[in-house]
């Protein structure tokens, strides 16, 4: 089974730069006040994903921004050498973006 390891936000929505890091069988809770950010972090996994957010993409960008990124880092929870990032990025003009990455044994990211 592939699992969540990392997801990091830059620029996205209400995020400036949040990174959370999920140990092995954590449980997670997302807690905060109204309009911290909670619903955001869900909506960076799937938008990252599947591409597609709640709302158009271009408006995923911060306001006052250029261009967000998220970015999921996910483990194979049976052979933890398997590892990938997944990275997607969008700008105020509408360019995208979409890496997908695997390490390699050498422990560098190559492109899949």
């Amino acid at each position: 089974m592939i699992i969540l390891k990392k997801i990091q936000l830059n620029n996205f929505l209400s995020h400036t730069n949040t990174e959370i890091e999920i140990e092995k069988e954590q449980k997670l809770l997302l807690d905060g006040n109204s309009g911290s950010g909670k619903s955001s972090v869900v909506e960076g996994i799937i938008w990252v994903l599947c591409g597609k957010g709640r709302v158009e993409n271009r408006s995923l960008v911060k306001k006052g921004k250029k261009k967000a990124t998220v970015t999921i880092s996910l483990i194979d929870s049976e052979d933890e050498n398997i590892f990938y990032q997944v990275k997607r990025s969008i700008t105020t003009t509408g360019n995208h973006s979409l890496e997908v990455d695997e390490l390699n044994e050498k422990g560098e990211l190559v492109p899949i």
